[in-house]
């Protein structure tokens, strides 16, 4: 399976993906990679398919792309939270689960104190400029975390629209700063 190098920061190593990306609010992404074959059909699997076994391996690349980057320790790790309607209806959320696979040398708690506030239509239906305003204004925290760095993870970015927005909800609570980690970047054609 093609991989970014251990290490890849996207912001920092792929100045052509960083402008295609809305990402004002993120310190830093990494992937695992492009979303190719096979990695687009395991992250398939795992949304779409049900097969939350698929989160273990997406994990485990994860793991290994965090553990060479040059990012502050992290405080907490937030999966990308889903409407509640979606959550009902989906049954599980793919970000938390991928979460639950990832291991960080120190303990690390999972934040989910962020939720989306505000049922949007699924991004994947929309174009680029939808999916911009799709998002906005529907992520809300509750919780202090001044001095805190964030690591915010989700299954795939396509705009980054969505992490951004929810990374501009973290700050607004005084975190210090806000990475992303996802499974693979699909761009848009």
């Amino acid at each position: 399976m093609p991989t970014y190098p251990l290490g890849w920061d996207i912001k920092q190593h792929d100045p052509k993906a960083t402008s295609e990306l809305t990402c004002s609010n993120l310190a830093g992404i990494t992937a695992i990679g492009k979303y190719d074959w096979p990695l687009d059909h395991v992250l398939l699997q795992l949304k779409f398919g049900r097969r939350l076994w698929a989160a273990r391996p997406i994990g485990a690349l994860l793991t290994k792309q965090l553990s060479q980057l040059i990012w502050p320790q992290i405080d907490f790790v937030c999966p990308l939270p889903l409407h509640k309607n979606r959550l009902r209806s989906r049954g599980f959320n793919q970000a938390f689960v991928i979460c639950q696979h990832i291991k960080f040398d120190l303990p690390v708690n999972i934040l989910c104190s962020l939720k989306r506030v505000k049922y949007s239509m699924p991004q994947s239906e929309l174009s680029r400029r939808e999916r911009l305003q799709n998002v906005r204004n529907i992520f809300r925290c509750s919780e202090d975390l001044t001095g805190k760095t964030i690591l915010l993870v989700d299954d795939v970015v396509t705009t980054g629209a969505t992490l951004d927005n929810a990374a501009k909800a973290l700050l607004e609570q005084n975190a210090t700063a806000v990475y992303a980690a996802v499974g693979a970047i699909r761009t848009l054609d």
